[in-house]
């Protein structure tokens, strides 16, 4: 949602400068100099005025001087994302089995259960060991717990995620493969609607940008 080209001038370079990004996560503003400094635990730039920055800024409701990006109000659907991911993995590696307790008659102490525990782990998890026969001792029971179907639903859980990011960028979901309510009519209009709806406006935003901070700025006469 924020974004800088640096112009650092050299009359050897073409146009007399050099552009340069600078990440964002590394620019800090003094607003007693209007200045902007550069720090990345690498390089440092202090002082920079606006002039020599080219500045890119997506919309942000609360702030007139910073930009956000999309992906901010997606954090929570990216958590989510990103837990199932682990959550499906974590299933499959154990043999696509769900969780089990033991049972046993007794008080076990806290080593005996540890060792217990990593001992039934290595024994039962894995997709390699699937079907795997165990002989449990002392009269120990093993108990599995079992998913619900709304607790299995990945698969539905990951397009929904796909389908709110596509909304968060303003991105018809024919263009990202999601085809569950395509047809050849509507999917030729949507990926019409990719280049002039969601692409036009962030061309428009970056040439007013280019236009504004660059062209006007150094050659108001070209």
């Amino acid at each position: 949602g924020d974004a800088f080209l640096y112009k650092k001038r050299d009359k050897n370079a073409p146009a007399g400068m050099w552009l340069f990004p600078l990440h964002p996560s590394a620019m800090t503003r003094d607003e007693r100099t209007s200045t902007w400094t550069f720090d990345n635990g690498r390089m440092r730039l202090e002082e920079i005025p606006d002039s020599d920055l080219v500045r890119f800024l997506d919309f942000h409701p609360t702030s007139m001087s910073a930009g956000l990006s999309p992906l901010e109000p997606l954090r929570s659907t990216l958590e989510n994302e990103w837990n199932a991911r682990n959550a499906t993995s974590s299933f499959w590696q154990r043999g696509a089995r769900p969780g089990t307790y033991l049972i046993h008659e007794k008080n076990l102490s806290q080593p005996a259960m540890d060792r217990l525990k990593a001992q039934y782990d290595q024994l039962t998890s894995g997709s390699g060991n699937t079907g795997a026969t165990l002989i449990l001792e002392e009269g120990m029971q093993p108990k599995h717990m079992t998913l619900t179907a709304e607790e299995a639903q990945y698969i539905e859980t990951r397009k929904l995620n796909r389908e709110e990011v596509c909304a968060a960028y303003d991105v018809p979901p024919p263009v990202v493969h999601i085809l569950d309510r395509a047809t050849f009519s509507n999917i030729t209009e949507q990926m019409r609607s990719m280049y002039r709806d969601t692409m036009g406006p962030h061309l428009a935003g970056f040439e007013a940008a280019i236009e504004t901070d660059l062209r006007r700025a150094e050659w108001p006469n070209d």
